[in-house]
């Protein structure tokens, strides 16, 4: 009873906006004799945990959800956790490769300038590698176990959650393997052509198709069960990865299905996320944050 109380004072507390009380309370139910606290626990401190500077938080909170739905033979509950720790993974092998294309900021680089530091280039290497095929297998098993769970609304979030897998290694090709710069053609097809090479193209093309294909699977499956706040996500991402990608029109189209779909709906974070869309389509993406410097002593740890 005294932790259904707890539950609830948590749970307010994140309505209210006091995130850090949250999660103190939280914290404790983390260490609940109740297996099904402790999920509710972990769920909703995955929701609040900072993605890069709690990582290893994360990985134990996803870890102890994963060891107890599977005792508990919860498929939906292993699907959800499956895929919350594929995330932070993804999160974290974006930050490594951040530090991997820091050994070749020069366009002229040919070689390490010493031994230690080329080992250290390949010890990141192998684990970029290493953590990118877990990733694999966790997408794997996350949407078959959300297909097993008969679960549309769980298998539509599954689909939203791996969208930005595919949106980051989207993002840090485009960032690592850029041979040159042309910045007197406008963004799109032929410059890419000019910047990349053509296996690079080939893996950024895939990576950008899967990313759109998974948020319009979720669009579809949220719009059978009737989840119009799940929509709106899927279209804020969806509208984000057109800006990313400088593809102003579509971001546009976009854009007005969102408007259209937020229109009565009490979430705050989905109306910030609009205005600051829209802010970034009328200003051609002149005002994205920078958070290299907030996250840059935590990515290479």
């Amino acid at each position: 009873m005294e932790d259904e109380k707890l539950l609830k004072y948590g749970v307010h507390l994140m309505n209210v906006g006091n995130k850090d009380e949250a999660a103190k309370v939280f914290t404790v139910l983390a260490n609940s004799k109740d297996d099904g606290m402790k999920l509710q626990a972990y769920d909703a401190l995955l929701s609040i945990l900072d993605q890069i500077k709690d990582y290893k938080v994360i990985m134990i909170l996803c870890d102890n959800g994963i060891k107890i739905s599977q005792a508990q033979k919860r498929t939906d509950n292993l699907a959800y956790f499956q895929m919350k720790k594929a995330s932070a993974m993804s999160i974290k092998i974006g930050g490594w490769k951040y530090v991997r294309k820091m050994f070749k900021l020069s366009p002229d680089w040919f070689g390490f300038s010493t031994e230690e530091e080329q080992k250290r280039y390949k010890e990141l290497d192998g684990k970029i590698e290493d953590n990118e095929k877990q990733v694999d297998v966790l997408c794997s098993e996350s949407l078959k176990n959300a297909e097993l769970a008969n679960n549309k609304r769980l298998l539509g979030m599954i689909y939203l959650y791996r969208s930005p897998i595919w949106k980051n290694r989207y993002s840090d090709l485009r960032v690592e393997q850029m041979t040159r710069t042309i910045s007197f053609l406008p963004h799109g097809k032929f410059r890419d052509m000019m910047e990349y090479n053509k296996e690079d193209l080939r893996k950024i093309d895939h990576y950008d198709r899967e990313a759109i294909s998974d948020l319009k699977t979720a669009i579809s499956i949220f719009k059978q069960v009737e989840d119009n706040d799940s929509v709106s996500y899927c279209l804020n991402n969806l509208a984000n990865h057109y800006l990313h990608s400088y593809r102003y029109i579509e971001a546009f189209i976009t854009l007005k299905k969102l408007e259209k779909s937020i229109k009565g709906t009490k979430d705050q974070e989905l109306l910030r996320n609009f205005k600051l869309l829209k802010s970034r389509l009328f200003t051609l993406n002149k005002n994205i944050p920078n958070y290299v410097e907030e996250y840059k002593d935590y990515m290479a740890e």
